[in-house]
């Protein structure tokens, strides 16, 4: 029965560390992608201000 314990805890553990990983990745690749539409949208804000 100890066991059974000890393996239900590691697969809960792992668990929580997967989700740990996958938002810190959304929160990566989130981050990732506005920035890459701010920097394509400096040029052209940039030139509204010029005129």
């Amino acid at each position: 029965m100890r066991e059974k314990m000890l393996v239900t805890q590691a697969l809960d553990e792992r668990d929580l560390l997967v989700k740990k990983i996958s938002d810190k990745i959304d929160k990566a690749s989130f981050v990732d992608t506005s920035l890459i539409v701010i920097q394509d949208s400096i040029p052209a804000i940039l030139d509204k201000c010029k005129s």
